[in-house]
């Protein structure tokens, strides 16, 4: 089972929508976003990285370290803002899947030095591999609107 941290990249728009919550914690199909990324990794989130106002609210929420990296030397860092409708594998360690559109990364297989880094200022070090792929990264609140007959057929099959 392939355990991944959920972090927030601050790149995400959605307004009053990401107040109270994280962005992998909208529905934006018949799942919830980290629903869907779990499915599609086949595994769970082991912690979640996001912003300190917001780490408050969330630890509430959620059972897993918040803002804090399991235990393990390998992390699979996973954008919250990943909408799991395209078919992707993890990364080999050491190497990061960045969208081809917007540059940003997708999911990240990283050495704990490195996963801290990402997590924390959402920059990649320099030794990490950058594979590019193409996948949808929701943005703003209508991404979700555009892309939810896609979400909903994935969710459908699951």
């Amino acid at each position: 089972m392939t355990q991944f941290i959920m972090y927030d990249d601050g790149k995400g728009e959605f307004g009053p929508l990401t107040d109270l919550r994280s962005p992998a914690s909208l529905r934006t199909g018949s799942l919830l976003t980290q629903q869907r990324q779990g499915h599609q990794l086949g595994g769970e989130v082991a912690a979640c990285w996001t912003t300190p106002e917001l780490a408050v609210v969330i630890r509430e929420h959620m059972a897993v370290p918040i803002n804090e990296l399991p235990d393990g030397d390998t992390h699979l860092c996973v954008n919250n803002r990943w909408s799991a409708i395209d078919a992707v594998s993890p990364p080999e360690a050491g190497t990061a899947l960045i969208d081809s559109s917007s540059g940003d990364v997708v999911m990240a297989a990283l050495d704990a030095e490195s996963a801290r880094s990402l997590c924390e200022t959402g920059t990649l070090p320099a030794s990490v591999n950058r594979v590019a792929i193409e996948a949808v990264l929701y943005r703003y609140p209508w991404d979700i609107l555009d892309h939810l007959d896609r979400a909903l057929e994935v969710d459908l099959a699951l």
